[in-house]
Protein backbone atom coordinates (compact mmCIF):
# COMPACT_ATOMS: atom_id res chain seq x y z
CA UNK A 1 0.00 0.00 0.00
CA UNK A 2 1.39 3.30 -0.71
CA UNK A 3 2.00 6.06 1.83
CA UNK A 4 -0.42 8.57 2.84
CA UNK A 5 1.33 11.57 1.21
CA UNK A 6 1.68 9.15 -2.17
CA UNK A 7 -2.91 8.45 -1.83
CA UNK A 8 -4.78 11.46 -2.50
CA UNK A 9 -7.48 9.03 -2.00
CA UNK A 10 -6.46 8.38 1.37
CA UNK A 11 -5.61 11.62 2.27
CA UNK A 12 -8.92 13.17 1.40
CA UNK A 13 -10.71 10.38 3.24
CA UNK A 14 -8.77 11.60 6.38
CA UNK A 15 -9.48 14.89 5.41
CA UNK A 16 -13.61 14.41 5.56
CA UNK A 17 -13.53 12.11 8.62
CA UNK A 18 -11.44 14.87 10.25
CA UNK A 19 -14.06 17.42 9.27
CA UNK A 20 -17.22 15.72 10.10
CA UNK A 21 -15.73 14.01 13.44
CA UNK A 22 -15.14 17.69 14.38
CA UNK A 23 -18.57 18.87 13.33
CA UNK A 24 -20.43 16.36 15.17
CA UNK A 25 -18.90 16.56 18.38
CA UNK A 26 -19.72 20.40 17.94
CA UNK A 27 -22.93 18.86 17.82
CA UNK A 28 -22.73 16.31 20.46
CA UNK A 29 -22.26 19.15 22.64
CA UNK A 30 -24.68 21.57 21.45
CA UNK A 31 -27.07 19.14 22.14
CA UNK A 32 -27.04 19.40 25.42
CA UNK A 33 -28.88 22.59 25.59
CA UNK A 34 -28.58 25.54 27.24
CA UNK A 35 -26.21 27.12 24.83
CA UNK A 36 -23.41 24.50 25.67
CA UNK A 37 -21.39 26.30 23.20
CA UNK A 38 -21.59 29.58 24.54
CA UNK A 39 -22.53 30.98 20.90
CA UNK A 40 -25.07 33.62 22.69
CA UNK A 41 -22.88 34.84 25.57
CA UNK A 42 -23.40 38.41 27.11
CA UNK A 43 -20.47 40.09 28.73
CA UNK A 44 -21.97 43.15 30.05
CA UNK A 45 -25.57 43.48 31.91
CA UNK A 46 -26.54 45.62 29.17
CA UNK A 47 -25.59 43.94 26.27
CA UNK A 48 -28.56 43.03 23.87
CA UNK A 49 -27.05 41.26 21.23
CA UNK A 50 -24.96 39.02 22.63
CA UNK A 51 -20.98 37.44 21.30
CA UNK A 52 -20.03 34.31 20.24
CA UNK A 53 -16.41 35.39 20.91
CA UNK A 54 -16.27 32.96 23.64
CA UNK A 55 -17.67 29.75 22.06
CA UNK A 56 -16.09 26.64 21.45
CA UNK A 57 -16.51 27.44 17.65
CA UNK A 58 -14.43 30.27 18.04
CA UNK A 59 -11.69 28.56 19.76
CA UNK A 60 -11.78 25.96 17.20
CA UNK A 61 -11.49 28.43 14.52
CA UNK A 62 -8.27 30.50 16.09
CA UNK A 63 -6.98 26.43 16.37
CA UNK A 64 -7.35 25.71 13.13
CA UNK A 65 -6.12 29.26 11.55
CA UNK A 66 -2.73 28.82 13.56
CA UNK A 67 -2.46 25.31 12.55
CA UNK A 68 -2.81 27.13 9.29
CA UNK A 69 -0.49 29.50 9.43
CA UNK A 70 2.20 26.93 11.08
CA UNK A 71 1.93 24.55 8.42
CA UNK A 72 2.11 27.06 5.71
CA UNK A 73 4.95 28.42 7.45
CA UNK A 74 7.02 25.03 8.10
CA UNK A 75 6.75 24.49 4.39
CA UNK A 76 8.07 28.04 3.45
CA UNK A 77 11.06 27.39 5.35
CA UNK A 78 11.99 23.44 4.72
CA UNK A 79 10.96 23.84 1.38
CA UNK A 80 12.85 26.48 -0.88
CA UNK A 81 11.33 26.08 -4.34
CA UNK A 82 8.23 27.15 -2.90
CA UNK A 83 9.74 29.60 0.28
CA UNK A 84 8.46 33.05 -1.26
CA UNK A 85 4.61 31.77 -2.10
CA UNK A 86 4.49 29.71 1.16
CA UNK A 87 5.37 33.10 3.15
CA UNK A 88 3.16 35.33 1.90
CA UNK A 89 0.48 32.51 2.08
CA UNK A 90 1.45 32.01 6.22
CA UNK A 91 1.16 35.81 6.32
CA UNK A 92 -2.01 35.94 5.08
CA UNK A 93 -3.29 33.55 7.13
CA UNK A 94 -1.61 35.05 10.02
CA UNK A 95 -3.59 38.52 9.18
CA UNK A 96 -6.90 36.01 9.37
CA UNK A 97 -6.02 34.78 12.89
CA UNK A 98 -5.36 38.15 13.94
CA UNK A 99 -8.55 39.76 12.98
CA UNK A 100 -10.23 36.13 14.33
CA UNK A 101 -8.76 37.85 17.54
CA UNK A 102 -10.25 41.25 17.62
CA UNK A 103 -12.07 41.06 20.14
CA UNK A 104 -10.02 40.05 22.64
CA UNK A 105 -6.84 42.12 21.01
CA UNK A 106 -8.86 45.00 21.04
CA UNK A 107 -9.20 45.36 25.51
CA UNK A 108 -5.45 45.98 25.25
CA UNK A 109 -4.22 47.69 21.36
CA UNK A 110 -6.34 47.75 18.33
CA UNK A 111 -6.02 44.66 16.52
CA UNK A 112 -5.69 46.54 12.83
CA UNK A 113 -2.03 47.77 14.54
CA UNK A 114 -1.01 44.22 14.36
CA UNK A 115 -2.17 43.11 11.38
CA UNK A 116 -0.61 46.38 9.26
CA UNK A 117 2.67 45.00 10.56
CA UNK A 118 1.72 41.10 9.14
CA UNK A 119 0.47 43.30 5.91
CA UNK A 120 3.95 45.31 5.29
CA UNK A 121 5.86 42.00 5.35
CA UNK A 122 4.00 40.04 3.00
CA UNK A 123 4.16 43.66 1.02
CA UNK A 124 7.93 43.60 0.71
CA UNK A 125 7.95 39.89 0.18
CA UNK A 126 5.81 40.23 -2.70
CA UNK A 127 8.24 43.29 -3.88
CA UNK A 128 11.25 41.78 -3.42
CA UNK A 129 10.04 38.05 -4.92
CA UNK A 130 7.04 38.50 -7.08
CA UNK A 131 9.05 36.58 -9.83
CA UNK A 132 9.17 33.66 -8.09
CA UNK A 133 5.76 33.94 -6.35
CA UNK A 134 4.19 34.14 -9.69
CA UNK A 135 6.17 31.26 -11.14
CA UNK A 136 5.17 29.13 -7.74
CA UNK A 137 1.51 30.28 -7.60
CA UNK A 138 0.97 28.69 -11.33
CA UNK A 139 1.99 25.59 -10.24
CA UNK A 140 -0.15 25.88 -7.27
CA UNK A 141 -3.02 26.80 -9.20
CA UNK A 142 -2.62 23.30 -11.01
CA UNK A 143 -2.67 21.32 -7.67
CA UNK A 144 -5.50 19.79 -5.64
CA UNK A 145 -4.88 22.02 -3.08
CA UNK A 146 -5.52 25.05 -4.42
CA UNK A 147 -8.78 24.05 -5.18
CA UNK A 148 -9.46 23.06 -1.38
CA UNK A 149 -7.48 26.27 -0.06
CA UNK A 150 -9.52 28.42 -2.58
CA UNK A 151 -12.86 26.84 -1.24
CA UNK A 152 -12.11 27.09 2.14
CA UNK A 153 -11.06 31.06 1.47
CA UNK A 154 -14.43 31.43 -0.69
CA UNK A 155 -17.01 29.75 2.65
CA UNK A 156 -14.92 31.33 5.43
CA UNK A 157 -14.76 35.06 4.05
CA UNK A 158 -17.55 34.89 1.39
CA UNK A 159 -20.32 32.70 2.38
CA UNK A 160 -20.33 32.70 5.67
CA UNK A 161 -21.21 36.12 5.78
CA UNK A 162 -23.93 35.70 3.34
CA UNK A 163 -25.61 32.84 4.98
CA UNK A 164 -25.13 34.54 8.23
CA UNK A 165 -27.39 37.52 7.40
CA UNK A 166 -29.76 39.20 9.68
CA UNK A 167 -32.42 39.48 6.92
CA UNK A 168 -32.03 35.82 5.92
CA UNK A 169 -32.04 34.32 9.68
CA UNK A 170 -35.32 36.42 10.49
CA UNK A 171 -36.90 35.50 7.59
CA UNK A 172 -36.35 31.97 8.90
CA UNK A 173 -37.26 32.18 12.59
CA UNK A 174 -38.00 35.53 13.77
CA UNK A 175 -37.03 38.43 15.02
CA UNK A 176 -36.79 37.74 19.19
CA UNK A 177 -34.71 34.20 18.80
CA UNK A 178 -32.54 34.59 14.91
CA UNK A 179 -29.82 35.92 16.87
CA UNK A 180 -28.09 32.71 18.28
CA UNK A 181 -29.40 30.77 14.74
CA UNK A 182 -27.39 33.62 13.29
CA UNK A 183 -24.40 33.32 15.07
CA UNK A 184 -24.61 29.65 14.30
CA UNK A 185 -25.14 29.55 11.34
CA UNK A 186 -21.73 31.96 10.16
CA UNK A 187 -19.74 30.33 12.71
CA UNK A 188 -20.33 27.16 11.92
CA UNK A 189 -19.57 27.51 8.34
CA UNK A 190 -16.89 29.39 8.58
CA UNK A 191 -14.86 26.87 10.79
CA UNK A 192 -15.64 24.88 8.22
CA UNK A 193 -13.83 26.73 5.33
CA UNK A 194 -11.05 27.24 7.48
CA UNK A 195 -10.82 23.34 7.89
CA UNK A 196 -10.50 23.13 4.24
CA UNK A 197 -7.85 25.93 4.31
CA UNK A 198 -5.86 23.84 6.26
CA UNK A 199 -6.39 20.86 4.10
CA UNK A 200 -5.15 22.64 1.33
CA UNK A 201 -1.69 24.27 3.44
CA UNK A 202 -1.21 20.17 3.72
CA UNK A 203 -1.67 19.66 0.23
CA UNK A 204 0.59 22.79 -0.75
CA UNK A 205 3.56 21.13 1.04
CA UNK A 206 2.97 18.05 -0.64
CA UNK A 207 2.43 19.24 -3.93
CA UNK A 208 5.62 21.03 -3.11
CA UNK A 209 7.83 17.57 -2.24
CA UNK A 210 6.28 16.48 -5.61
CA UNK A 211 7.82 19.35 -7.52
CA UNK A 212 11.25 18.94 -6.38
CA UNK A 213 10.81 15.41 -6.23
CA UNK A 214 10.36 15.87 -10.48
CA UNK A 215 13.25 18.66 -10.29
CA UNK A 216 15.75 16.04 -8.74
CA UNK A 217 14.67 13.37 -10.92
CA UNK A 218 15.39 15.73 -14.44
CA UNK A 219 18.54 16.53 -12.82
CA UNK A 220 19.37 13.32 -12.23
CA UNK A 221 18.59 12.48 -15.96
CA UNK A 222 20.57 15.33 -17.04
CA UNK A 223 23.39 13.85 -15.60
CA UNK A 224 22.88 10.55 -16.87
CA UNK A 225 22.73 11.86 -20.14
CA UNK A 226 25.23 13.35 -20.22
CA UNK A 227 27.47 10.81 -18.68
CA UNK A 228 27.14 8.10 -20.34
CA UNK A 229 28.57 4.75 -18.99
Amino acid sequence: MAPWHENPWLRFLAYLLSVVLLFQVLVWIASAGDDALRLFVKPNPGDVFGTSEFSLVEAAQSLVLAACALVMGWHSRSDKEVRSLGIVLALGLLIMLIREQDYHLDRWLSWEWLALVAAGATAMVVRRNHAAIRRQARGFAKSAGFGLFFAGLTIAVGFSRVFGQKALCIALMDAESYRIVKLAAEEMTELLGYCLILAGCIEFGIWARGGLDRLRHTDDGQRQTGNPS
